[in-house]
Order: structure tokens, then sequence, then C-alpha cells
């Protein structure tokens, strides 16, 4: 039995065009809102600084160069998102070409786009989506440097290991693995006695230097932020060994999750005859194991050093050698009869997808569950331009700056048209770049969540204070807004029959971690501190 015989350059450009349709145009259609960190990341980045409070700048720098491509941010960061997934796919493509037969190389970035990470969370451009392209580059780039052993490509691997570095922190575990892989194998150990290696690192700490200095002047508070755990968790908390070892089995839970689909998929080939007449060398074996399995690792290793949590979420990066580990164990004989079943399977596994998150955020959501928390029905865009025209209305002045809790302030810096300096939480340690003489001069608008919520409210004691510091500031007012997509005058079918049938289950309302509460309107404390004269 032959493997088909396909052009597989077609094949995948073709597969790249569809998923750039699919998974920019589905969230374009029934997402009116980006992503609260997304919108974070937009207002870090238009402030163009070399570092933030919480992460380094890549994905602040892209998320701006993007949103000032057009009026259309939303599609403009679903399409970056969409992108980020292409170039994981090229680079995981190019590296399996080198190791499988082509059909099965094809194959292996197919199964990709089957797990959630490349198409329902690409949408969302955090670091933690930002970081997976780079992740597969730094992969390919190596892997070519270790083949090829030219000074070019170690040159481009510093390069691509310092853009890595300038998306995550986390890129620490692939540097890890990378030296493991040097130190503890032959071909590996090779590499010490020549110049290349030495050349890419050179290249690379120069890369990073200007970050490293921002860091240290700036006292390392990202470094701090990666190793408080953020806000889902604090060093001083104490965890037992077995709860960090729960959070490590979650994590690995999570992304069989996550990647289920895929994994059901590559399952396909276990009824296909094995294909005899192709070896991997032991090299390139070990590469991959390297590559893909010490980052994870070395992940599971983290909570039960550091005494931290550990989020699935944090571990998006970590599969994109999946396809190959796939192909490499189970070396099926892809005929034309095998590849055509896979194809069907794979288009149908795309449709279930695309299908259910149409559904979810365009229908269900809101009129079968009376869920109105997810951040797609946020107002965001409404919020920032209701604030830019009472400013612009009342000063004929494009507005400077925008003050007050935090993720409302950073939806208002990404989706306003003149994008205000934002002042996050009214603290210069979270906002470096704001000058609070300037911004008493030129004025500026105050925003804060009204209802209790559990993060970002501004209690009475914090708007106190706030007023001690800008005495000037005006009288606040309340802004009522109508969140996205919710029904007028619908009644949510679940919600409702719980309501009626089971009301103990909605006695205790969970509150939403960042938005102020379930209901269908936004209401926000507003008020200006006028510029002087």
């Amino acid at each position: 039995m032959e493997e088909v015989k396909i052009n597989t350059k077609k094949w995948f450009a073709g597969f790249c065009l569809l998923h750039v349709f699919l998974w920019t145009i589905i969230p374009a259609i029934f997402v009116s809102n980006v992503y609260m960190d997304t919108a974070e990341s937009i207002a870090w980045g238009f402030q163009w600084q070399l570092g933030y409070d919480k992460h380094p700048p890549l994905t602040g720098w892209l998320a701006a160069i993007f949103s000032s491509l057009g009026p259309y941010i939303n599609f403009q960061i679903f399409l970056l998102g969409t992108l980020m997934s292409l170039v994981t796919f090229w680079a995981a493509w190019r590296i399996a070409s080198r190791i499988l037969t082509p059909v099965k190389a094809l194959v292996s970035v197919l199964l990709l786009d089957c797990a959630l990470y490349y198409n329902c969370y690409c949408v969302t451009i955090t670091p933690d989506t930002t970081q997976i392209p780079f992740w597969a580059l730094v992969f390919l780039a190596f892997f070519v440097a270790l083949k090829e052993e030219k000074i070019f490509n170690w040159l481009i691997l510093g390069i691509v290991c310092a853009l890595n570095f300038y998306s995550k922190y986390s890129a620490l575990l692939v540097f890890a693995s990378m030296a493991a892989l040097i130190l503890f194998t032959a071909e590996g150990r090779k590499q010490l006695f020549k110049k290349g290696i030495y050349i890419c690192f050179i290249t690379f700490f120069i890369l990073i230097i200007p970050h490293l200095i921002w860091s240290y002047q700036d006292g390392f508070s990202e470094v701090g932020y990666a190793f408080n755990s953020g806000i889902e968790g604090k060093i001083e908390q104490s965890y037992t060994l077995l709860e960090r070892i729960i959070f490590g089995l979650n994590f690995i839970g999570g992304h069989i999750g996550f990647s289920i689909l895929a994994i059901l998929l590559a399952l396909f080939f276990l009824f296909c005859k094995r294909d005899k007449s192709v070896s991997i060398s032991r090299f390139d074996k070990q590469f991959i194991y390297f590559m893909a399995f010490g980052p994870i690792i070395l992940t599971l290793i983290y909570p039960i050093v550091f005494n931290a949590r550990l989020l699935p979420r944090w571990g998006f990066s970590m599969f994109s050698l999946f396809g190959i580990i796939a192909m490499m164990w189970i070396n099926p004989v892809i005929t034309k009869k095998v590849f055509k079943r896979f194809v069907i399977l794979f288009l149908l596994i795309v449709c279930i997808i695309s299908i259910s998150y149409s559904v979810f955020y365009g229908y269900w959501a809101a009129n079968v569950n009376g869920n109105y928390r997810p951040w797609t029905y946020f107002p965001g865009q409404n919020i920032a331009n209701r604030v830019t025209e009472i400013w612009q209305k009342k000063y004929h002045t494009p507005l400077k700056y925008v003050a007050g809790s935090h993720y409302l302030v950073a939806y208002i810096t990404a989706y306003s048209k003149v994008h205000p300096i934002p002042f996050f939480d009214w603290k210069e340690s979270e906002s470096k770049w704001i000058n609070v003489k300037d911004l008493k001069k030129d004025g500026a608008v105050f925003v804060w969540w009204t209802k209790n919520s559990p993060q970002g409210m501004a209690s009475k004691k914090v708007l106190a204070e706030v007023k001690k510091c800008f005495p000037n500031l005006e009288k606040p007012e309340i802004l009522h807004f109508d969140k996205i997509g919710i029904p007028k005058d619908g009644k949510p079918i679940l919600k409702n029959y719980l309501k009626e049938h089971c009301p103990k289950l909605l006695a205790k309302p969970v509150i939403h971690q960042f938005f102020p509460d379930n209901s269908a309107t936004v209401d926000i404390g507003f008020a200006i501190l006028p510029p002087k004269q």
C-alpha cells in the first residue's frame, strides 16, 4: 500500500486560507467586544514602553499596531490572532517536513487546528496566546540551526529567542529545554565547540538588554507579578504538597480538554496499517521529545518548587509539536482512502468548533441560560465613544488622559479614537508613563465600577483618596449602558426554567471576577477633572 500523492503545498495554503476566513469572520460577526486582557494589551501598547508591570512588551506592541491599521479594532485584532496561528502552523509544518513524509507533515498540522488553542483562543490577544507562534518559531529555528550548522541560522535563532522572551518570560522554559538538549545529546554537545551557538547567545543578549535595563529601573515588577501568580494566587499563600500536585493534574487535565478533538482525530489512524518503510533518526526523535516534553515537565515542577498555583492557560504555547508526535508514534500508511476519510473528519470537527462557538456567543449564553457575563457582551466601544464624546463637547480638544478602574480604563483607551493615556487604578506603579502634573494640567476623565465586584471596584474609601489628590474633580455622575447582544424583551429559557422549578440553584448568584454583575446593563461612575486654564 502506497501513500497518497498530493500537492501538500497547495493543500497547506488552502487550509491556511480556510482558517483565516473562519477565525476572522466568525468572531467579527458574533463577538462585539475584545477580551479584557486584550484591551489591556492594546492600552499598554499605545504607551510604547519597554515593559509593563505585568509582562514584557511585545504583546502590547503587536496589539497597538494592529489596532492602528483601521477603524475596525475587533476585526483587526481577530486577524492578528489568526495570523499568529498561521505562523505556528507554518513553523510546525516546516519541522514536520524535515522529519515525516509530505502527507504526514500536512496531517500533523491539520491535527493542530482541531485543538482550541489555535481557533477559539486565537482571537484573544494576551501574552499567553502571543507566545504561541514564537515558541513554534524557536523550535523551527533551533532545529534548522542544529541540522545545518550555519552561522546565519544561529543568528536567526538568537533573534527569534529574543522575540519569544519579549512575549512572555515563560520562554525560559524553552531555553532550559534547549540547554538540556545541548548538554545531554551527542549532537548537541558538538555545538559547544563551534561558534554558532555563542553567536546565537550574544545576539539574544544584545536584543534583550533594553528590556533588562527597563526592568532593573522598574524594580523587576513584572518578575514579581510572574512569581506571585498574578491575581490568581499570592506567593505568601501556602499550599500543601497535595494541592500543588493537584494543580499539576488540573494543568494536564485542562490541556486534554483543550485538545480532546485533536486527540480523537489522531486516534483515527490507529485503525490504519503501520508504515515500515519510513524510519526517523534518533536525533530527530530526541529533538522532538526534548522540545515537546521538557517545558511541560518544568511547568509541572513549578508549583511544587515555588509554592504557587498553576493555570492551564499558561501552557497554550507548549503543544505545537503534538501533531508531529502523533504521526511519529502511530506512523500510519496514509492511502488515498485514509486521507479522504481523515479530511472529512477534520472538516466535521472544524464545523463543530465553529458552530459551537457561534451558537454559544451568538445565541445560547444570552437567550438560553441568561449568562450575560462573557466579555463578548461588554459595551466597551459604546463606553469609550460616550466618554470621549462628553469630553469633546465640553472642551473641544482631544481627551488626553483617562483614569480609574483597571479594565474599564483599558477598554476606553483601546476603543476611543484618540486612545487617551491610561492611569490604571490611579496608581503610578501600574502606569509608569504617567506624569501626574501633566494630567492635572491637561485634565482627565475618571471612571470606575459602581457595583460590587471582587476586582476593579472603586470603594468609597478609594474615591475619597482620589478626591483628596484631585480636589478640582467635578461632581460625579452615573452613566448607563446596555450590554451588546442581550435580548431586550426576551426571557432566557434555562434561567427561567430554573427560577420556576429549582429556585435554590439561583439563590446564591456568582459574581464575575472582573465585570460587576450578571445584569443586562453596565453602570459606571464618571467624573471630569477639568484642565487648568
